[in-house]
Parts: C-alpha cells; structure tokens; sequence
C-alpha cells in the first residue's frame, strides 16, 4: 500500500467542515486538555462562525435565484409560445387573404416565406416579441387589420411579465455573487487556521504511532490521503424505491463529484481515508449527508456505500 499524507481542504465545502470539526471537538474537550493555544482557539471558534454564517447565506440566495428560476424559465417559454403563435397565425391569415404578404416587413420577416425565425435563447425569444410589438404597431397605421389569436396585447402583457423576471433574475445573480465572494474571501484566512489547528493536534498526539495518531487527529478532521492508489467509492440513490437518477453526489472532503446514472448509481475516485462525508442533493429536496467509514488498509478497487434514500 502507498504512504499516507494529510491533505488540507480546497473547497469551500471541505473549508467548512474542517472548521466546525476541529471547533466542535476542541470546544468539546475537558478544560484540562490543552490542544491549541488560547489565542488559537479563539481564531478557529470566530473564523468557523462567520465562515458558515457566509456559507449558509450562498445556500440561501443560491436557493433564492434556483426557485426564481423556475419561475423565470416558464414565463419565457409562456413568451416563446405566444410570439410563435403570433406569426404562424398572421402566416395563416396571409395564406387565407386577411393580410398582406408584405405586412410581414413590418416584423423583420421574410416577405415570401413562412417558416418561424429561430427562437433557440432567451434574447431571440425577448428580440422577437420586441419586433412584433413595435412591427403591429406599424401595421396597423399602414391601414393593416389587428390580429387576433393571439392579440398583440397578449405578446405585450406576456413579454412585460418575462422581462420583469429577467431583471429580477439578474439582480438576484449579483446579489448571490456578491455572497459568494464574502465566503471566498475568507479562504485564505481559513486555510492559514486549519492550517496551523491541524499543526498543533498533530503535534498533541506526536508520541504515539503514526497510525494512532491519524486515528485520534481524524477526530478532530484532519484529512489524511495515500499517496497513490485510488479507488472509487460507489452507491445506489433511490427516491421511494425507485432509482434517482441525474442527482449530484459531492465528496465534500476532497470536493470531488459524481451525477447518478439512470441505475441511481454514482461513483466517485478518492484516495481519502477514514471517516468522510457523501452530500447528495436531489432537485426540489432538502440535501442528505451520509458518513462513511474508509479505513486505512482497505485493499479493494472500489468500495460499496449502503443504498441512500433521498
């Protein structure tokens, strides 16, 4: 088997964890153990506060901009179907002799053809509706007959809801970059913490073997790596019985990810050992965090996690 070697965090996921861990268990211990100093453990009990307090708010306005989203997505397609219908209706009434071939002008569309201009993205679909709104208006000062079927005040209440969510997506965006860059912005400082907690419990349990001292650091989450010799961690989702496919798996130690395939399967490469943390997180659920257990001497190419419900 390879060396081992400790491994400090590089997500902000394995950040947090290693923060808390270490905190809870120093916080945790008998007055009498003196693991880190007092100014130490001030530092970790302070950054471990405010870096969750600047993770949970990313989660909220993370959840905040999905949600609105959904929202966001259906009154553009809502949008999409009215501009669509618009002009293969006024296409129809062409053919039947209501509107003239060249009315068609009006809305930037070809004169002599009837096929729908390509509405493939949010701004193709906003710029179609922008020219049939501003083209009708034109139209029907040119002496041309109102449509119906849809009227044009339906594409117009229809863009004005789409455009509005658009601009309330986008400052939802910032508003959640402007949280996350609170959270990166105090990794350099957590990683100088972890860095330096990590020192000093290892230095704690110094004259013990090398592997009881992994095992009692680990405690405190301390991550310990081979060197080489990989191997997947793999496990089955299931939603009421059925597999959950398409859900994100993240071993939140290492930050490394895996999405269950249509089996509910997932699997993920690490050389982690000991105890390490899988978060799943199904669409539209509350996430699942499962424990498991890698020990230092296990001698297989993949490792089976009981099935999760999720």
């Amino acid at each position: 088997m390879s060396g081992i070697r400790r491994k400090l965090p590089i997500s902000n996921l394995a950040r947090e964890k290693a923060l808390n861990s270490a905190n809870t268990k120093i916080q945790n211990l008998p007055i009498s153990v003196q693991v880190l100093t007092a100014v130490l453990m001030a530092a970790l009990n302070s950054l471990a506060l405010a870096y969750t307090n600047a993770s949970d708010a990313v989660s909220i306005e993370q959840a905040i901009l999905s949600s609105g989203t959904v929202v966001k997505n259906e009154a553009v397609n809502q949008l999409k179907m009215f501009v669509s219908h618009f002009i293969q209706v006024f296409n129809l009434g062409v053919a039947r002799g209501w509107y003239l071939a060249s009315h068609r002008l009006f809305y930037k569309l070809d004169q002599t053809g009837t096929a729908l201009p390509d509405l493939g993205t949010e701004a193709d679909v906003i710029i179609w509706a922008q020219r049939l709104i501003s083209g009708d208006a034109h139209r029907i000062a040119a002496g041309g007959a109102a449509m119906a079927n849809p009227p044009i005040a339906d594409v117009v209440a229809k863009l004005t809801l789409a455009e509005g969510l658009l601009r309330s997506q986008s400052t939802q965006k910032d508003v959640l970059d402007a949280a996350q860059e609170v959270l990166d912005n105090l990794n350099e400082e957590a990683d100088l913490n972890i860095r330096q907690v990590w020192d000093c419990i290892e230095a704690y349990f110094g004259g013990e073997s090398n592997a009881s001292r992994r095992a009692n650091s680990r405690e405190f989450g301390v991550i310990y790596v081979r060197d080489s010799d990989s191997f997947v961690v793999t496990g089955i989702l299931k939603s009421g019985g059925v597999p959950a496919e398409a859900v994100p798996v993240t071993l939140v130690d290492s930050g490394a990810s895996s999405v269950s395939n249509h089996e509910g399967r997932f699997a993920i490469r690490t050389t982690l050992t000991g105890e390490v943390t899988l978060r799943v997180e199904p669409q539209g659920k509350p996430a699942v965090e499962v424990k498991v257990i890698i020990e230092e001497d296990i001698d297989v190419t993949g490792m089976e996690v009981p099935e999760i419900e999720v």
